[in-house]
């Protein structure tokens, strides 16, 4: 099983981290984990070159940033695991971005003149799950229930099953934050296993 983790803070957060290590320790060695923190990458902003109409679907972002060095890595993974901290709007700046530059691992399924359907991008793994760790204050819960539904979004794009996400305040203590993660991954266990 691979598993893409992508912690999305926009700063160093120890609680959120230290989250983000124990959930990827939890999937144990026989999964194969590419992790990445998205701070620490160069990826520029949309140049939203999907509202043009002579834009044409390619497997590559016109960016030339580590976006494109991603792509790889979003086609191969059957969980894409998101983790972040909401703190206020700002903080969600680099998950905001990172969901944006994700349009080239979207492909339109064309439709024939006989019926028949395809999708000119047969190499993303459909049949994989979505999960997630938002860490937040109480005042900012809704905001987090809000990115929790926009992810659930997010797999219906990329027709991946929504499995969970996990919010959690932000001053709950290790037992809590490490019980929420064996029930995130208990569930995503069961869902793959019952695939």
């Amino acid at each position: 099983m691979k598993f893409l983790a992508l912690n999305c803070s926009s700063a160093g957060d120890v609680r959120l981290d230290k989250a983000f290590d124990l959930m990827i320790e939890k999937l144990g060695p026989t999964a194969e984990i590419n992790k990445f923190t998205i701070r620490d990458l160069d990826i520029k902003p949309c140049y939203s070159c999907t509202a043009q109409y002579s834009y044409k679907y390619d497997d590559k972002c016109r960016c030339d940033d580590d976006m494109n060095k991603m792509y790889p890595f979003f086609k191969e993974s059957d969980t894409w695991f998101f983790a972040l901290k909401v703190e206020d709007i700002e903080s969600l700046t680099y998950l905001r971005n990172l969901l944006d530059r994700m349009e080239p691992l979207f492909q339109p399924i064309y439709f024939l003149d006989n019926g028949m359907d395809f999708s000119s991008a047969p190499d993303i793994k459909l049949n994989g799950k979505i999960a997630g760790l938002v860490f937040c204050e109480t005042e900012y819960k809704e905001t987090a229930e809000k990115i929790a539904e926009h992810l659930e979004s997010v797999s219906i794009l990329f027709d991946k099953k929504f499995s969970s996400v996990e919010l959690i305040d932000s001053k709950a203590d290790d037992t809590y934050i490490s019980e929420r993660i064996d029930d995130m991954l208990n569930k995503l266990s069961e869902e793959i296993t019952a695939l």
